[in-house]
């Protein structure tokens, strides 16, 4: 269950329970082992058990296939794949799905195949693919309208249908949704699915503030729930609701307000009753863990923390790790709250190691993170850890524990950037894909690793520096630096006024002023920068003390993380470039006129090949690369990040190369077993005022493979770019320049163009990963 999440409909599995008792094939008494594992998978999920159930299901899903029945093998797939579902592990469940959607359509059986084809579409929407999983709803209704036994879908495949339309922010049709799916599960006597469509239809009508509606909806599921028979879906829905209530109350005056809370408190304490009837530690852990978050938001602090140890004995007793950290952070918050900063520090560690452990452990398996909410649980818990650190270490006389507790903040940063950059991308694996360093191996002398952590009252700088890491903090709080560098990026864009500099200047003022003496005494050349939020969406190169900005200074580099960089030197004197680029308009994109000239240099400069306008396709693309004779990828074509991967995109001649595209053309390769070393995007911008995009595009030599890339925060003069590209690549020529110093260099000679000092011209230019 989501950590109080009232903002999106929750899809839950387990409701589907009825759905498939009514469409799943009678058994056949021949086969009473596969139907044993059947039965016992059915009733784990019923009873909320959900690892066994994946036991089970697999097992009868074996035997079936070995005797040849596809629609119980179907049926058992489609059993572990509702379990997968609910533990968030939605690709595997879309692995099973597949499988179970081949052996139904061989059998021609319409109802499975419309259950089948509404489960992938659950998965889909619960991992925002919000296309893909349209798709899969159109194919339900039409495989319901085909089959004669399919009725009791109907409700189903509504209420997929507005949390479909939820998801593209869509109220109004997800209203009429959820009212046909309420109507056709009454008139088939799926109460309990009844029961969820109309607790979804009140979050959407709370949204739409038409709460006395909204209100009568709650009050008529509350009453409803507690008619129907005990099962772990109803103590999860009395849950559901008892949370809605909590979170969506009006403005109302203090009667009103402890009327609520009472109700909130009554549906959570006839969950723990039900939970001890059944014996379900599961159940039991989120009404007491709940039971404790709202004691802790009403400022009970003592009895939240009772319920709270409640909620973690359960949890540990029903092995159920998706729950435990949950609770470990909300004791940690309540010590905090108490001012007893020392138990609180050793429950957040608890919590994060906890955390960590899980996601280690679906890491390997390449699954979906989605019920690891990055923004409602794993920011503020990994935040607040780092907060509770850097407080410690702040009073820590004792350099080694000083130097330990800076390091241990460090690991903890590395990781909220990796979580976050797995949860852009939808993609677990992508921290499996690079050998994890510590900070405190850097290679490079001169080079100095910048960590500006935005807390919420304070800025603290980590710097990494040859033989030491240091601490300063920063009076600033994070809305503040949030402003400043949205304003920063706006006023850079506008290359006609000179109102970017007040903000450069305090920005500079913030994050370098205070450590600059220290990168001057240590000899330092280049700065790595880690940001975070906002301050990916602004070039550190443009940063201004008043006299000259930090790219005359510093060689400047950023990174989401120190631990996924690759930095072993890039041997540059037998690179070769594959260099592709547009001149011509396409797709209603401008023309770009300099691109021929800038590929004819490249080429002059570095041996490879040229792909231009017509050539360059995206199967001829994938061709020569397969081939692994390439070390350097330069692509002049117009391109955006946007703030997810379906809406990051580059332009070929035949079409867009998405981001799954250049992930599977750049990644290596039987043939190619190197990556790549360097990847230019020369033309490409990230949506204006979008940190999310600026992530995706921070992530980018990450999510492709390859050891660093070179892209533009937005769209740069066709003239400055051509300047500035081919005096990178000129410099890139001399074997003892890094890439970092080549761009330094570059952007310095564009700098010094009287015609382009403005730094629209030359600090969009992004040097992301390995700098060497």
């Amino acid at each position: 269950m989501p950590h109080a999440a009232i903002n999106k409909p929750v899809v839950l599995i387990f409701l589907l329970s009825a759905m498939f008792f009514a469409v799943a094939p009678s058994l056949h008494a021949s086969e009473t082992t596969a139907d044993e594992y059947s039965t016992q998978c059915r009733q784990f999920m019923k009873d909320g058990r959900f690892e066994q159930a994946i036991k089970a299901g697999t097992e009868a899903s074996r035997l079936y296939g070995e005797k040849g029945n596809k629609k119980m093998q179907a049926d058992a797939l489609i059993q572990t794949s509702r379990a997968y579902q609910f533990m968030g592990k939605h690709i595997r469940a879309i692995e099973n799905l597949k499988h179970a959607l081949m052996l139904a359509q061989h059998a021609e059986d319409d109802a499975l195949t419309a259950s089948i084809q509404l489960l992938m579409a659950d998965s889909h929407i619960s991992l925002e693919r919000t296309a893909a999983a349209e798709g899969f709803l159109k194919e339900a209704f039409s495989s319901v309208r085909k089959g004669t036994d399919s009725t009791s879908l109907i409700p189903f495949l509504f209420n997929s249908q507005g949390n479909l339309y939820f998801a593209r922010k869509m109220p109004g049709d997800a209203a009429d949704s959820y009212r046909t799916a309420i109507s056709a599960a009454e008139k088939t006597g799926l109460h309990l699915m009844s029961v969820k469509s109309a607790v979804n239809l009140a979050k959407v009508l709370y949204l739409q503030n038409k709460r006395e509606e909204a209100s009568g909806m709650l009050e008529a599921s509350m009453e409803n729930i507690r008619r129907l028979p005990d099962s772990y879906e109803k103590g999860f829905m009395l849950i559901e609701i008892a949370m809605l209530y909590h979170r969506l109350p009006p403005e109302m005056p203090a009667p009103d307000r402890e009327k609520t809370e009472e109700i909130v408190q009554n549906l959570l304490m006839d969950a723990r009753s039900l939970a001890g009837k059944m014996q379900n530690n599961r159940l039991a852990s989120f009404a007491f863990g709940y039971l404790g978050k709202i004691n802790e938001e009403m400022g009970r602090y003592e009895k939240a923390i009772d319920f709270t140890r409640q909620a973690i004995f359960h949890a540990q007793e029903a092995n159920s790790r998706e729950n435990i950290y949950l609770w470990q952070w909300q004791e940690g918050r309540l010590f905090r709250k108490l001012g007893r900063p020392d138990e609180a520090l050793d429950l957040y560690r608890s919590a994060f190691r906890s955390l960590q452990s899980m996601r280690s452990e679906i890491a390997p398996e390449c699954l979906t993170l989605n019920q690891l909410s990055y923004g409602e649980v794993i920011e503020p818990l990994y935040t607040g850890l780092m907060d509770l650190i850097l407080r410690r270490a702040a009073g820590q006389t004792d350099k080694s524990k000083t130097e330990a507790l800076l390091l241990e903040a460090i690991d903890i940063i590395e990781a909220l950037n990796v979580a976050e950059l797995q949860d852009f991308f939808q993609d677990a694996c992508l921290a499996s894909r690079r050998p994890i360093k510590k900070v405190t191996g850097i290679s490079d002398k001169k080079t100095a690793v910048i960590y500006p952590i935005a807390l919420s009252e304070r800025l603290e700088l980590l710097v990494s520096l040859p033989g030491e890491i240091k601490q300063v903090s920063v009076p600033i709080s994070s809305v503040a630096l949030a402003s400043e560098a949205r304003q920063l990026r706006r006023y850079l864009e506008d290359r006609t006024k000179k109102a970017y500099l007040t903000h450069a200047r305090k920005l500079h003022d913030w994050i370098v002023r205070p450590i600059e003496d220290d990168l001057l005494s240590k000899g330092i050349e280049t700065t790595i920068f880690i940001p975070s939020g906002s301050l990916r969406s602004i070039p550190f190169s443009a940063l201004y003390d008043g006299k000259q900005f930090l790219i005359r200074k510093f060689a400047v580099a950023v990174a989401q993380g120190y631990s996924l960089i690759d930095d072993h030197r890039f041997e540059k004197q037998s690179a070769t470039v594959l260099s592709a680029g547009i001149t011509e308009s396409v797709s209603g994109y401008a023309a770009l006129e300099n691109v021929s000239t800038e590929l004819e240099t490249i080429h002059e400069l570095f041996k490879g090949m040229r792909l231009k306008n017509k050539d360059f396709i995206q199967s001829r693309l994938e061709t020569e690369l397969e081939a692994g004779r390439y070390s350097i990828v330069h692509l002049a074509t117009h391109g955006e990040f946007g703030d997810t991967p379906e809406n990051t995109f580059l332009l070929t001649w035949d079409g867009r190369l998405t981001m799954d595209s250049i992930e599977k053309i750049m990644m290596p390769n039987r043939i190619r077993k190197n990556p790549i070393e360097l990847l230019v995007f020369s033309a490409c911008q990230t949506a204006k005022g979008n940190d999310r995009a600026a992530l995706g595009l921070a992530g980018i030599s990450v999510k492709a493979g390859v050891k660093s890339a070179l892209a533009t925060l937005w769209s740069v003069d066709d003239e400055a770019t051509y300047q500035l590209i081919t005096e990178f690549y000129r410099q890139m020529k001399d074997p003892s320049t890094s890439k970092a110093k080549a761009l330094q260099q570059a952007q310095l000679k564009v700098l010094y163009e009287l015609n382009y000092r403005h730094p629209f011209y030359w600090s969009p230019f992004l040097l992301i990963g390995n700098w060497l």
